[in-house]
């Protein structure tokens, strides 16, 4: 499979075609043999653009062109990077790796050149689409594409004139370096500790001031350390308990409300998302956070309805966008976490979770309201067949 160059494009309105969104698609890396064989085989669209449509409808919230959704950034001009090299754009080999693939009984070539196709879509942008006459450009990204805008953001901006306003905005793109408690966790951080040779990684393509700092270069292609040496503003969204970091990194399967959890794996998901909190940078200047606790099975808000649902202190996420982008809050820090915290109501009632009867206690309780989405909260009210809990979750509604 070959990766190449291609994006997707919108004009702007008259009024704001000047000003840019380049988002970068998630999906993952390809950074073993077996990762890559599973790759090709169940999602063949990211390691190859054979199969993308000449044209894409793109109905992600954020970049949605409905100004009911999507009311500040409707009409600028978007740009969509389809994923597919499996490296967040890091990848620069001369020759393919070989791999065999079971699904199609042969070896087959991975080729690792993200670098490249990123350079050759961005010289594109320039010189056909007008990107260097933009005044304000947003480069953003969910997950891995969150990840590659960290890593690239303040290589790009000096692509621009230096009078382009160029900030950054990412969507659980936090992933650390966590080894405690799963073999899940060691094996993905010693995977992307060889990934830089595994993709050809040259240290010119990384943040100069993170390799210059770290004690290793590997580190910074964990965008847990790389964050705090990028320079450009950024806008954070992420979640205490990721849920592809559970499934990935932990080794659990995806939280549900009906899902059994032993003690044991509930303490190392507390210990994760502690760990996640930790992490996150203490000062951003010019740049914002939306740090959620309360949700379930989030991996990603700003491309799903939670861009236009979710509230934290009164304020929808789009709004906390917006005033952020605007300058019209002051630290621009949103968080839920020391108010709602789901895995607390699973601690407060770990009788049911051990059963698997959680999603039935909510089911009952009074004050669920069928077609809205639950959060936890918490009361000293009980749940009938907890057992030993002393206090239990009310079901909030947002």
């Amino acid at each position: 499979p070959v990766c190449t160059a291609r994006y997707f494009y919108r004009l702007g309105s008259p009024t704001n075609a000047s000003k840019w969104i380049i988002y970068f698609e998630g999906g993952g890396w390809c950074y073993s043999n077996i990762t890559c064989e599973e790759r090709r085989a169940r999602y063949p669209a990211l390691v190859s653009l054979s199969s993308h449509p000449k044209v894409k409808t793109v109905r992600l919230f954020f970049n949605s062109g409905d100004p009911g959704t999507n009311p500040d950034f409707h009409d600028w001009t978007h740009v969509y990077l389809p994923y597919c090299d499996g490296s967040s754009y890091l990848g620069d080999r001369e020759d393919p790796r070989h791999i065999f693939v079971a699904a199609y009984k042969r070896l087959m070539p991975f080729y690792f050149r993200g670098h490249r196709i990123l350079q050759a879509t961005m010289q594109h942008l320039l010189n056909a689409k007008g990107l260097g006459q933009a005044r304000e450009v947003i480069f953003a990204g969910h997950s891995a594409g969150g990840m590659a805008v960290l890593l690239h953001v303040d290589r790009l901006r000096k692509l621009l004139p230096a009078t382009t306003r160029v900030v950054a905005l990412v969507d659980a793109a936090l992933f650390i370096n966590y080894r405690e408690g799963s073999s899940h966790g060691r094996s993905h951080c010693q995977s992307l500790e060889r990934a830089m040779d595994f993709w050809g990684v040259k240290r010119a393509f990384m943040n100069a001031e993170c390799v210059a700092q770290e004690p290793e270069p590997w580190r910074c292609i964990f965008s847990g350390y790389v964050m705090q040496y990028v320079r450009t503003s950024v806008f954070i969204i992420q979640d205490k308990y990721d849920n592809w970091a559970i499934k990935n990194v932990l080794g659990y399967r995806w939280i549900g409300f009906d899902h059994r959890m032993n003690r044991a794996a509930w303490r190392t998901v507390q210990a994760y998302g502690t760990e996640t909190q930790r992490r996150l940078p203490k000062t951003l200047p010019g740049g914002g956070m939306w740090f959620t606790g309360c949700q379930m099975s989030i991996h990603g808000m700003m491309t799903m309805p939670y861009w236009v649902r979710h509230q934290i202190q009164g304020r929808l996420l789009l709004n906390a966008v917006s005033e952020w982008y605007r300058g019209q809050c002051g630290a621009c820090r949103w968080s839920e976490v020391e108010e709602c915290d789901w895995t607390e109501a699973y601690g407060n009632n770990l009788t049911l979770v051990e059963q698997g009867k959680l999603l039935a206690c909510i089911e009952d309780h009074p004050d669920r309201r069928v077609g809205r989405r639950l959060v936890f909260r918490h009361t000293h009210q009980s749940c009938q067949g907890n057992g030993n809990a002393v206090k239990v979750a009310d079901i909030g509604v947002h």
